[in-house]
């Protein structure tokens, strides 16, 4: 085999079919390479790879058509049959011969990302998992144009065998959409696929009677098929021919997934053709008669074991979960599940279904790939696409609008939720071009606040105040709401007598003023009996002792000013731009421990109360350094460096407090005193509590019962004592940020969805849910590379003309040395 590799190598770089293979892929390569990255300056190299797949049907041919057929028609093919070397020997010699030609422009273009790193971020995974799928399709392509070339004596007719062979495997997913996908046309189609494969063992056997009948047998089998079970055949020849589109995998590859089933199919591919190959080079040396039945009914029997052993693999391949097959090597992670999401599916307890609304040449790369892991990640979750022409009115059962293709159904029981395609993307305007561009992907998002929903008996509702100037929060901070699951509501308690009693949660948001002693006694009485509420602060020059009492009542104290940071690890170019430590609470275990981080300016400062209640818990969420100080003197602040009066730090810049409350009479009475105290017209914790009427109606039934009768035994009436003396235990949340720049998607998108992802935490933790299902949206935007038109017209030069150029003419050099000689 060695012998054989060095000889074929040798011709390959002592004649100009080397060269010209190596020069035009590298010319063709670079012409596109300047085209999207040096004059475009898009960053991806993959769009490269992609745009040049078409030449494989030209070069490819170029390469391989002499190297078997050529020595068939010189004869020189029995000198190497009846040599020591095995015809396996042979062959592997030949065909790693033309892997190496192919591998030294690959290994050229593995210097290109390089290049473009010097003008900008590269994704590097990504770029080197696309010029490996590329090499992987390159040597397929080999395997496939070395067989072909093994099966006549003609280059022209073996360059020709290659290049359709190829182009109809390129065209492919074309070509498949011309078959029909109805049981009967599969059938019928079938059939005459049954028919060639009869005239290809008449070939090999040359036995008219056993052609008969195997030709009888598998129309037979078929016949019997589709009268049996005719929904067998719907489709069939789609997955078929997919089989044979050996770009599909690529795709995958260019589209930044490593795809391992990808590499298994062109390993495959390449043994397959590989053996096909021996086969065709041992046919030769069959004779005529019993020889040649006998040998080619064995190489049959091989060639169909070792074509079920490649369809099995690939089989298993495709079976295997997504995420184990697929790895996804991109800098937004499109299709991997984040945390919430699994945590999610982990907690389900019915069977969710995900109806996918699309044609199969209509879906989109990044939904598909998205579902297909939300269909492994649960027994509970299942996956089914749906046809929007095989099933037209599918869709009406669960919306009365037309539904975009690619859009999801999510359905759990009677409850469904639809998750329409025109909002799994998020676009912005580009305005140097004055048009919409991709810049986020929410897909995730989206379906598992779906699935989330549909799976949820009961959806909490926050009341956000109203009424003294507060802050209203931004789309994107709204819709991570909505993906929470949350509905939200205004409340003024200026015109309301309490908090409502379907009131999961109250959200105060940096109100430019105070609260009246009225609404903070409503705050009060609501929190004491079980309530939950986020406030968040500002700084300001306003007094607010109204709302700051409700801190104060659970254990928190501002501090006067505004929060400066004296550790440069702890701020962002100014020092009351903060990053705080994010501390290990309830909301923030998935952040802490530098998993996450949180940007807080112009924050107050938070200190625990000393004479905090012993019931009462309070944690730090976000914490400053032992180095921060807070300014008391903001509006007359010349420097940012601590001066006299100023307060010494640590401060914390987010705090929790719970406290387990027994709601016992007195507890009720504390609260109803705080509203009567407003003259507001109070009928008894009832009304603010949902078990409260039903415990009214029992009491009531219960003197009525006593004034009856009296029990019977001194049992009896102890029983009933203790009944009446039984509590309910509730539980107060209390979570406080000192800056709205956690509510800010701006500052949000400064540490990577940091900020939005701690206020959902938050909110999901005030109103009992126990896992945040609020996926922040991936971004798709793209930093474009930064060329000078000197540096774009020199790398234009190198890698259109000079490289391929030199190998050319190096070439050149070498053929007419031989030719002189």
């Amino acid at each position: 085999m060695t012998a054989v590799y060095k000889k074929e190598v040798k011709g390959f770089l002592t004649s100009m079919t080397g060269y010209v293979f190596i020069a035009f892929l590298l010319a063709l390569t670079g012409i596109y390479f300047t085209a999207y990255h040096l004059q475009a300056m898009y960053p991806k190299f993959a769009y490269t790879l992609q745009a040049v797949l078409f030449i494989f049907l030209i070069l490819v041919p170029v390469l391989t058509m002499r190297i078997l057929a050529e020595e068939r028609r010189q004869k020189t093919d029995q000198l190497l049959l009846t040599s020591p070397v095995s015809v396996t020997g042979i062959v592997a010699g030949k065909f790693l011969a033309l892997v190496s030609v192919f591998a030294i422009p690959v290994l050229i273009l593995a210097v290109y990302p390089l290049i473009l790193s010097q003008f900008g971020s590269i994704a590097y995974l990504e770029s080197y998992s696309a010029l490996f799928g590329f090499f992987l399709l390159g040597v397929s392509y080999l395997a496939i144009g070395l067989f072909l070339s093994s099966v006549t004596e003609s280059q022209v007719i073996a360059a020709v065998l290659t290049f359709f062979t190829l182009f109809v495997s390129y065209m492919m997913e074309g070509i498949s959409s011309l078959f029909p996908d109805t049981a009967s046309g599969s059938f019928f189609t079938m059939a005459a696929l049954a028919a060639a494969l009869a005239f290809v063992i008449h070939h090999m056997l040359g036995k008219t009677v056993i052609t008969a009948a195997a030709a009888a047998v598998m129309e037979g089998i078929l016949a019997a098929v589709y009268i049996i079970k005719p929904a067998v055949y719907e489709g069939l020849i789609q997955n078929i021919l997919e089989i044979f589109n050996v770009t599909a995998h690529f795709e995958e590859f260019a589209g930044g997934m490593f795809d391992i089933a990808g590499v298994i199919y062109y390993l495959s591919v390449t043994a397959l053709f590989l053996f096909l190959t021996v086969e065709s080079i041992q046919k030769r040396r069959w004779g005529a008669g019993v020889g040649r039945l006998k040998n080619g009914s064995y190489s049959m029997a091989m060639t169909a074991i070792v074509i079920a052993a490649s369809v099995a693999v690939n089989l298993i391949a495709s079976e295997l979960p997504s995420g184990y097959m697929q790895i996804d090597v991109t800098d937004q992670k499109l299709s991997v599940l984040t945390d919430q999401t699994k945590e999610m599916a982990a907690k389900l307890t019915e069977d969710v279904t995900l109806y996918y609304i699309v044609q199969d040449s209509n879906r989109d790369t990044n939904v598909s790939r998205l579902l297909e892991r939300y269909n492994d990640l649960s027994s509970h979750i299942k996956v089914e696409e749906k046809d929007p022409v095989r099933y037209p009115n599918f869709t009406s059962q669960y919306t009365s609008e037309g539904l975009t293709e690619n859009s999801v159904i999510v359905t759990c029981g009677e409850l469904s939720r639809v998750v329409d395609y025109n909002d799994m993307y998020e676009y912005e305007m580009d305005y140097t071009y004055y048009s919409y561009t991709t810049s986020g992907f929410d897909a995730e998002g989206q379906i598992t606040s779906a699935i989330a929903a549909v799976s949820s008996d009961n959806l909490p509702k926050i009341y956000t105040l109203t009424g003294h100037g507060e802050q209203t929060l931004d789309t994107n901070m709204t819709s991570a709401i909505e993906k929470e699951n949350i509905t939200t509501e205004e409340l003024n308690l200026i015109s309301a007598e309490r908090v409502p009693e379907d009131a999961d949660g109250l959200l105060i948001l940096s109100p430019a003023s105070d609260l009246t002693q009225a609404e903070s006694n409503k705050i009060r009485a609501y929190l004491m009996t079980g309530g939950s509420a986020v406030i968040i602060l500002d700084y300001t020059n306003v007094e607010m002792p109204n709302l700051e009492s409700i801190l104060e009542y659970y254990g928190m104290n501002t501090a006067e000013g505004v929060v400066m940071e004296g550790d440069p690890q702890n701020y962002v170019q100014i020092p009351y731009y903060l990053v705080p430590v994010i501390n290990n609470t309830e909301v923030s275990a998935d952040m802490a421990d530098g998993n996450g981080y949180v940007i807080m300016a112009g924050a107050r400062g938070l200190t625990v109360s000393d004479d905090i209640r012993e019931e009462t818990a309070v944690s730090e969420v976000l914490s400053t350094s032992s180095s921060a100080y807070s300014k008391t003197d903001v509006e007359n602040m010349t420097a940012y460096e601590k001066e006299s009066g100023d307060i010494d730090g640590p401060f914390a810049l987010g705090m929790l407090a719970s406290e387990e409350i027994e709601l016992t009479e007195e507890v009720k009475q504390e609260a109803e005193a705080l509203l009567e105290e407003n003259d507001v017209s109070a009928r008894g914790l009832a009304q603010t509590l949902e078990l409260a009427e039903e415990e009214t109606e029992a009491e009531s039934e219960i003197q009525e019962k006593e004034t009856e009768t009296e029990p019977e035994t001194a049992e009896e009436l102890a029983a009933d004592e203790t009944e009446n003396e039984s509590t309910d235990t509730v539980t107060t949340k209390l979570a406080v940020y000192t800056s709205s720049a956690i509510v800010d998607s701006s500052m949000s998108q400064m540490v990577s969805g940091g900020n939005q992802k701690l206020f959902t935490n938050t909110l999901s933790w005030m109103c009992g849910q126990e896992t945040s299902v609020s996926v922040p949206v991936k971004s798709m935007s793209t930093e474009y590379l930064t060329l000078t038109a000197a540096s774009s017209n020199f790398w234009s030069v190198i890698v259109v003309g000079i490289i391929p150029g030199a190998f050319l003419l190096y070439g050149f050099c070498i053929w007419l040395r031989r030719r002189k000689q």
